[in-house]
Parts: structure tokens; sequence; C-alpha cells
């Protein structure tokens, strides 16, 4: 779970982007970043997982010669 601290650098490093148009919300960037730092976690999980099954693998493999 993304901290506070998180979503507010997150949110300032949005904000140095420039834009045309109206203003964003902060409420909006905040939910931009919380989604973002979300999708990064689960991709953390999702390679600890593969490389976890990688190295189940090769110790079968290992086991088996």
């Amino acid at each position: 779970m993304a901290t506070d601290a998180e979503i507010e650098a997150a949110v300032k490093s949005m904000r140095a982007i420039r834009t045309s148009g109206g203003k964003i919300s902060d409420e909006v960037l905040r939910a931009y970043a919380r989604a973002a730092l979300q999708a990064a976690e689960l991709a953390q999980v999702a390679e600890y997982w593969r490389r976890a099954e990688l190295r189940a693998h090769a110790a079968i493999k290992a086991g088996a010669n």
C-alpha cells in the first residue's frame, strides 16, 4: 500500500509536467498516483512470483540430475 508521502511525491511530479487547458484537481492526481503505485506494487509481486517459479524449476531440474 502506498504511503501518503509516496502519493504526494507522485502528485508533485505530475504537477511539474506542463499541461494545456485548465488546472487538474489534486484529488484526480492523487487517484492517478494511487492507481499507478498500486500497479507498480502488483507488477513487483508478479516479478517475485516469476522468479520464485524459475528458482523452483531450476531446483527440480538440478535435483533430477
